[in-house]
C-alpha cells in the first residue's frame, strides 16, 4: 500500500471519528446519565478543591478525576521541579477546550519508560496530589 493510500485511510477515518463525536456532542444528555452527572459533580468538586502546599523534589500524582493532559499518565509518579510565583496562563487553545486560560503554576518532572530522559510539564497543581505512600518508602 502506497503511502498516498495509508493517508487516505487516515484522513477517512479521522472525518469519521469527528463525525461520530459532533453526532454525540449535539445528542442530549439521558436523564438517567444527568443525575449520575449531577451526583458525580459535587465530590469532584471538592476532590478540586483540596488544597496542598507543594515543595520542591515531592513525589505528586493526578487527583482522581482531574487529569487533563496525556502526561504523566495516571497513577504515575511525576516530582515537584519548581512551585511557579507567577502562573503562565495557557493562550493557546480556544476557549471551547478545557485548556482555555488553565492556570499552569507548577513545573513537575516525568521520565520516559524507555529513553530514560527526564521530561519537564508546566501543570496546574490544584490537579495534584502528594504521592504519599512512595514518598514514605523512599525516606
Amino acid at each position: 500500500m502506497s503511502d498516498k493510500n495509508i493517508e487516505e485511510l487516515i484522513k477517512r477515518d479521522l472525518s469519521e471519528i469527528i463525525a461520530a463525536e459532533q453526532k454525540k456532542m449535539a445528542t442530549p444528555v439521558s436523564e438517567e446519565k444527568r443525575k449520575e452527572i449531577a451526583d458525580r459533580l459535587p465530590s469532584m468538586y471538592q476532590i478540586f478543591r483540596k488544597d496542598y502546599e507543594f515543595k520542591e523534589g515531592q513525589l505528586v500524582e493526578w487527583k482522581e478525576g482531574l487529569k487533563n493532559k496525556v502526561r504523566p499518565r495516571f497513577r504515575e509518579p511525576a516530582i515537584v521541579i519548581e512551585i511557579l510565583k507567577r502562573p503562565v496562563i495557557d493562550q493557546e487553545r480556544d476557549s471551547g477546550t478545557p485548556y482555555f486560560r488553565e492556570s499552569l503554576d507548577m513545573i513537575i518532572g516525568v521520565t520516559e519508560e524507555n529513553e530514560g530522559n527526564f521530561l519537564f510539564f508546566h501543570v496546574d497543581k490544584r490537579r495534584f496530589k502528594p504521592l504519599e505512600e512512595i514518598q514514605k518508602k523512599s525516606e
